[in-house]
């Protein structure tokens, strides 16, 4: 794998991806994108990894989206046929099995807000600065930006953002949900590896089957949704990891009974 993304293995389960071009602001290339295709191979192959931090190389960015000096450089049909011989992170990163989190300081633009969208939950500092920009290159954002952000902020506000190109503060990007929290400007990796930490002490099929049904059910018909959900619970009732979870739950509460008795 080519240096554009490191993954990095934290405790507990816990694994960092980190966008690794922090001269160009970590703008997405050609390289970066093979890269993240090969990271997500390496997560999807590890039982291991329970929770997925999508994070930046420091620098002043999360990500500016794509690397327009690259793109500048290639003609529409060449465009057309890099679009077509890569699958599509966003949505590789949307459907990974593990929750994702993404961890946001500075810009977080165009294709870089793109990747955020699809993680589970977005946690950025006070320094974070959001926008699609594309509409004033000619394009429109096509990493899943009409079609996520208005399922997470409403489709007026997405409209608004999308149509004038325009850049939104962390304050603003919490009010209108785009993001989860903001937290103050250094304080971002304890954040994220405290809500990280929280999922990760859970049995992990539980957690993948809850991710599942909620990314797949959410667009459905309720009742397709709760045939999805009354599946994945079947996935869950006889697995290993439950029967450990009630093991550990018997003990706790025998410990409690125990304690009140002396």
């Amino acid at each position: 794998m080519s240096d554009e993304i490191l993954i990095e293995q934290l405790e507990q389960g816990i694994t960092r991806l980190i966008l690794n071009r922090p001269q160009k602001l970590n703008a997405i290339n050609v390289a970066m994108r093979v890269a993240l295709d090969q990271a997500l191979d390496v997560i999807d192959a590890s039982p291991e990894t329970r929770v997925l931090i999508l994070a930046a190389a420091p620098c002043r960015a999360f990500s500016v989206g794509g690397d327009i000096d690259e793109r500048k450089a290639m003609t529409p049909e060449e465009i057309r046929r890099m679009r077509q011989s890569f699958s599509n992170p966003y949505q590789r990163l949307y459907q990974a099995r593990p929750p994702v989190i993404a961890a946001i300081s500075g810009f977080c633009l165009g294709g870089g807000l793109e990747l955020a969208l699809a993680a589970d939950f977005r946690i950025a500092d006070e320094t974070a600065e959001f926008g699609l920009p594309e509409v004033t290159l000619g394009v429109i954002p096509a990493g899943g930006g009409t079609q996520r952000l208005p399922r997470l902020i409403g489709l007026s506000q997405a409209k608004r953002l999308i149509f004038t190109g325009a850049r939104i503060k962390a304050p603003q990007a919490l009010a209108i949900g785009m993001v989860d929290e903001v937290c103050e400007t250094g304080a971002l990796d304890e954040t994220v590896l405290n809500l990280a930490h929280s999922i990760a002490k859970n049995p992990p099929l539980a957690v993948a089957e809850a991710k599942r049904c909620l990314n797949l059910g959410f667009p459905l018909a309720s009742s397709e949704g709760l045939a999805l959900e009354a599946e994945s619970y079947l996935t869950c009732i006889g697995s290993p990891e439950r029967a450990t979870a009630l093991q550990a739950y018997a003990e706790r509460k025998a410990n409690r009974a125990d304690s009140t008795k002396q």
